[in-house]
């Protein structure tokens, strides 16, 4: 297939099809830096022809759309290796590497490219975990920018969801054909394992 294929083409069978490292499928099983490389890779360069932004997944194969599809993988997990894919390609690296893994390829992925390689570079020599380095990227950010710290995605789409009622046109659920309803159900019991997944981290920070 080529790389440069429209997005538009590819089926949903096709892309079920494409080589998706197995751990993707198991939601029990945490992707290593390996395995959220490979799937970034596939989304980018399969599924967007090489050409991923925000917008353009929006308009044609969306994140969640694509969650569908692959059934047990959440929305939230293709955007990280979407970020570990990206980050790790424009730095000409790729893993296995040493000292660093998706948790720091994710945190740093919305920096320029030299601050990039600066904050990896202390990574590597002194061994900084995940933690220590979202410290020192909230800091870079809070001095290239005159608001507040950006908000947690996870407060960003809940309040996204609360400017929606829910309940609106409720009825109009049986009107969906038998596929819809399916697609339905997995976007629904996906949101809910990943809200599950916050408000633990919320439980755990507050303790």
């Amino acid at each position: 297939m080529s790389k440069n294929r429209g997005t538009s083409e590819l089926s949903a069978r096709e892309i079920h099809n494409l080589p998706w490292p197995k751990a993707l499928h198991d939601r029990a099983q945490p992707l290593s830096t390996q395995d959220a490389y490979d799937v970034g890779r596939l989304i980018v360069e399969r599924v967007y022809g090489g050409a991923y932004n925000g917008s353009r997944g929006r308009k044609l194969w969306s994140l969640r759309k694509l969650q569908s599809v692959l059934d047990k993988a959440s929305a939230a997990t293709l955007a990280r290796s979407i970020q570990t894919y990206q980050t790790a390609s424009g730095l000409g690296l790729k893993p296995p590497l040493r000292n660093v893994d998706m948790g720091h390829l994710v945190r740093i992925s919305s920096l320029q490219p030299q601050l990039q390689r600066k904050l990896l570079r202390r990574v590597e020599e002194e061994r900084w975990g995940v933690q220590r380095l979202q410290e020192e990227v909230i800091k870079i950010r809070g001095k290239s920018s005159r608001g507040r710290p950006p908000s947690p995605g996870c407060v960003k789409a809940l309040n996204a969801l609360a400017r929606h009622d829910l309940f609106s046109h409720l009825e109009r659920i049986a009107d969906l054909d038998a596929r819809s309803r399916r697609s339905l159900d997995k976007r629904i019991a996906a949101t809910l394992q990943d809200l599950r997944r916050v408000q633990r981290e919320l439980h755990r920070r507050s303790a």
